[in-house]
C-alpha cells in the first residue's frame, strides 16, 4: 500500500494506491488563504490517521503545484498563498516513519502517464494539467526533465500576451497562459462573454462550473462555443512555443478541465498544427489523459512507490 496526496489550490485529495486500484479515497477543502500553517495542520492530520487506519502503507507520495527542489523544499507556489521555502518533506517526516517523496503535482501526474496512463508507449512527451492553474511537465526519454532549479515544465508561466496586464500577485504571471487557461481565468471570460449576450444559457446559473459550459456548447449555446474556442486557441499557442522549444510532438493534457475537453482540444490543434515546426507537426499528437480525475492523487502514491522500489 502506498499513500499519495495532491495538494490542489481548491482541494487536498488522497487514496491508498493497493495493487493496481485506489482505495480509502478522501477529498478536504485546502482552504489556502487561511495560511500556510493551516494547510500544514490539514495534512499532519490527514497522514496521521491514514496511519493509524493502514499501518501496512510502505510509502508517501505528496504532489505540490509549484516549484519543489530535490530535497523536498517548496520553493514557491503561486496557487497557495505564502508557499515559499517551505521544507515540506522535514516537517511530514516528524508524523510518520514511512519513506516519504515530495514532488511538484504535474511532474507526479506525468509519472502517473508515463508508468500507467496515456504516455506507455512514449519515451518524450509534454505532459500539462489544467486546473485551478495550469502544470506541466516534461518527460524526456522516460524520465522526468528537471531543469537547473527543478521547475521545468511550468507551461502554465509560458507568455503568449505580452501586453497583457492582468491583476495577479506576481508580475511573472501577468499575459501567461494560466491567465487565460486556468479555471478561475475560463470562468472570468465566460462571465464576460455571458454579460454580452443576455438569452446565454450562461446566464441562467449564476455559479456556473467548467463543465457547465462545456454542457452549454454541446447544446448549441453560441457565448458557451466561443469560450471554448478562445481557450483551446490559447492553449494552442502556449502548446506551439513549448513543443517547438523542446522538440517533443506530444502532447498529453489532464486535469479537471480537460473534463470539457474535445471542443477546448479541437482549437487547441487546429492552432498548435499550424504554428509548429514541419518536422513536429507531422507527428503531432495531443491525448488527453487516461487518469482525468485522480491523476496527481496516483501519480503522488506512484511516486512513494518509485522511492520504495528504487531504495530496495
Amino acid at each position: 500500500m502506498y499513500l499519495g496526496v495532491d495538494i490542489g489550490g481548491t482541494s487536498i485529495k488522497s487514496a491508498i494506491l493497493d495493487g493496481d486500484g485506489l482505495i480509502a479515497r478522501r477529498t478536504i477543502p485546502t482552504e489556502a488563504n487561511q495560511g500556510v500553517a493551516s494547510v500544514l495542520t490539514k495534512l499532519r492530520t490527514l497522514v496521521r490517521t491514514y496511519f493509524e487506519e493502514y499501518p501496512q502503507i510502505k510509502a508517501v507520495g505528496v504532489g505540490v503545484p509549484g516549484v519543489v527542489d530535490t530535497m523536498g523544499n517548496v520553493l514557491v507556489s503561486p496557487n497557495l498563498p505564502g508557499w515559499k521555502n517551505i521544507p515540506l518533506l522535514k516537517f511530514l517526516r516528524n508524523y510518520c516513519d514511512a519513506p516519504i517523496a515530495v514532488e511538484n503535482d504535474a511532474n507526479a501526474a506525468a509519472l502517473a502517464e508515463m508508468i500507467e496512463g496515456a504516455g506507455r508507449d512514449c519515451h518524450s512527451f509534454i505532459y500539462v494539467t489544467l486546473g485551478t492553474g495550469v502544470g506541466g511537465a516534461i518527460i524526456y526519454r522516460g524520465e522526468l526533465f528537471r531543469g537547473e532549479s527543478s521547475g521545468a515544465g511550468e507551461i502554465g508561466h509560458t507568455i503568449i500576451d505580452y501586453n497583457c496586464r492582468n491583476k495577479s500577485q506576481f508580475k511573472f504571471q501577468q499575459g501567461t497562459l494560466e491567465a487565460f487557461v486556468g479555471k478561475n481565468s475560463i470562468l472570468s471570460i465566460a462571465k464576460q462573454e455571458a454579460s454580452k449576450d443576455a438569452s446565454s444559457k450562461l446566464n441562467a446559473n449564476e455559479n456556473f462550473d467548467v463543465v457547465d459550459i462545456y454542457n452549454y456548447a454541446l447544446q448549441g449555446d453560441p457565448s458557451s462555443e466561443k469560450v471554448l474556442r478562445k481557450v483551446g486557441e490559447m492553449l494552442g499557442y502556449g502548446l506551439a512555443s513549448a513543443m517547438n522549444l523542446l522538440d517533443i510532438s506530444t502532447v498529453i493534457v489532464g486535469g479537471g478541465v480537460a473534463n470539457a475537453g474535445e471542443m477546448i482540444f479541437e482549437s487547441a490543434r487546429k492552432v498548435a498544427r499550424s504554428h509548429l515546426l514541419p518536422p513536429l507537426a507531422e507527428h503531432f499528437q495531443l491525448r488527453t489523459a487516461r487518469h482525468l480525475s485522480d491523476t496527481g492523487v496516483r501519480g503522488a502514491s506512484l511516486l512513494g512507490k518509485t522511492l520504495i522500489e528504487q531504495e530496495f
